[in-house]
C-alpha cells in the first residue's frame, strides 16, 4: 500500500479518536451538555425491545462493513510493489525488452567487477531497489598508500557498466572507503 492512502486512513482515525477522547471530556467539564449515559443505554435497550429483527440486522451489516473494510486493508497491504518483491530488480529496456533478477546477484556480480580494479583490494556491495531506481551501498577496501580518488573513479567504471546492463539512467550509489592492510591497492605517485 502506498504512503498517501496510508496516510490518509490514519489521519482518520486519528481524527475520530482524539474526538471519542474529547468528548467525554467535555462532558465532564460541562462544556457539552450531554444527557445521562444510562437513560441512553435504557432508551437503545428499549429500541433492541421492540424491533429486535432491525437490531440484529443492524449489528450484522456493521460488522460485515467492518469485516470487509478490514479485509480490503489487509489485502492491500499485502498486495506486492509494482516492479517486483524488495529484493529484485526488473530491468525494462529501451528496446521492450523485460527481465527480472535478483539484486543480490547483481551486487555480486559488480562486488566482483570492482576487486578486478587495481586500486581496489576488496568490495562488498549491497543493492535494493526502491521503485524502479536501484540503489548501490557500496563498501571499497584500499590500501593506505591508495590514492582514494583514483579508487572512486575505478569504481564509477563499474557503476556505469552496472547502470547500463540494468537500462537506468543512473544509480543511486553510496560509497564508503575503508583502509585495510591487505596488498591490491596501487601506491599514491606523488
Amino acid at each position: 500500500m502506498s504512503r498517501r492512502p496510508n496516510r490518509v486512513i490514519l489521519t482518520i482515525v486519528s481524527i475520530l479518536l482524539i474526538a471519542l477522547g474529547l468528548i467525554p471530556l467535555l462532558a465532564a467539564a460541562g462544556v457539552i451538555p450531554l444527557a445521562d449515559p444510562s437513560e441512553w443505554y435504557l432508551d437503545m435497550a428499549a429500541g433492541a425491545d421492540a424491533y429486535p429483527w432491525a437490531w440484529s440486522l443492524g449489528v450484522i451489516a456493521g460488522g460485515l462493513l467492518l469485516a470487509a473494510l478490514g479485509a480490503w486493508l489487509v489485502a492491500r497491504q499485502l498486495r506486492g510493489r509494482p516492479g517486483g518483491r524488495l529484493d529484485t530488480v526488473v530491468v525494462q529496456r529501451r528496446d521492450g525488452g523485460r527481465t527480472t533478477l535478483q539484486a543480490a546477484a547483481a551486487a555480486n556480480a559488480a562486488a566482483k567487477d570492482l576487486r578486478r580494479k587495481s586500486p581496489i583490494a576488496d568490495s562488498g556491495v549491497r543493492m535494493v531497489t526502491y521503485g524502479s531506481r536501484p540503489r548501490l551501498f557500496v563498501v571499497l577496501d584500499i590500501s593506505p598508500e591508495t590514492d582514494p580518488h583514483r579508487a572512486l573513479d575505478a569504481a564509477e567504471d563499474v557503476y556505469g557498466r552496472l547502470a547500463d546492463v540494468l537500462g537506468a539512467d543512473a544509480l543511486s550509489v553510496d560509497t564508503r572507503l575503508r583502509l585495510t592492510s591487505r596488498g591490491g591497492g596501487d601506491s599514491r605517485v606523488q
